[in-house]
């Protein structure tokens, strides 16, 4: 197993792809921290990480409050000792997608950075000391296409993305001194979870299954990725790479023809 004996904070984790990280953790050996608003949703992960055989711990967590954030840590290294991983994942558009900039009320313009990149941001400031004194460990933050070439009709969530990115290259520079190392995972395209999928109008054809994301999620947190620092690397073109299979092994149905 990849993962075997390390402890990885997904935030998150309780819904989409942060649930679907933290379960490929899961089985590759890792004890996961599962960090998200929603209890219900990290307790039901909780357990299908116990039904695999590991250790999960749920933490009630909002992202854009320090003093949670700060805890959620905490509780971390209580219970295990270490933070081998870090994985930011939580976000979204918040209701701001498909309006031009000028429409944005600027209060949801910020609720997108908050969740976005100030929570990215919260969670690397309190678990880098940690690493720092290991020695060791890997923060992946979850970014987008959008976070290097703005899209009309997502202008929150694309700024907020492509200042993740550049969140991402500062830790890398900041950290390496000290082993630890911090990369961009971007899907690669259209991920439908959840909700998603009853929505007629998403062509499933194109739409990945959030497990694309998998294999260079572990990989990122493995060993196997020792000196990999700074990258911003597209699961949908990292995975045929390296013999992970083509865009079409993830889709909800056969590409279209």
């Amino acid at each position: 197993m990849k993962l075997d004996g390390k402890v990885a904070i997904v935030t998150g984790g309780g819904r989409g792809i942060g649930r679907t990280i933290a379960l490929a953790y899961a089985r590759e050996g890792a004890a996961v921290v599962l960090a998200a608003r929603t209890v219900a949703e990290i307790d039901s992960v909780a357990g299908e990480i116990k039904a695999l055989g590991r250790k999960p711990l749920p933490i009630s967590t909002d992202v854009t409050k320090e003093d949670e954030v700060q805890r959620m840590a905490e509780q971390t290294i209580k219970t295990f000792g270490k933070v081998d991983v870090l994985v930011c994942d939580a976000g979204g558009t918040l209701g701001t997608r498909g309006k031009a900039l000028w429409e944005l009320d600027p209060k949801a313009f910020q609720a997108v950075l908050d969740v976005n990149i100030t929570g990215a941001f919260l969670c690397a400031r309190v678990v880098a000391p940690q690493m720092i004194k290991q020695g060791s460990g890997s923060i992946i933050n979850i970014t987008s296409a959008m976070g290097r070439q703005g899209k009309a009709s997502f202008g929150a969530y694309s700024t907020a993305k492509f200042g993740e990115e550049g969140l991402t290259q500062v830790l890398a520079a900041e950290l390496a001194p000290y082993n630890v190392r911090a990369n961009a995972l971007d899907p690669g395209g259209p991920i439908a979870t959840g909700t998603a999928l009853t929505n007629p109008k998403i062509d499933y054809s194109i739409t990945a299954r959030p497990d694309v994301v998998c294999p260079l999620a572990v990989y990122l947190a493995s060993d196997e990725s020792k000196g990999v620092t700074g990258k911003s690397l597209n699961c949908q073109e990292w995975n045929p790479a390296h013999g992970f299979g083509d865009l079409s092994q993830y889709l909800y149905k056969p590409h279209a023809a």
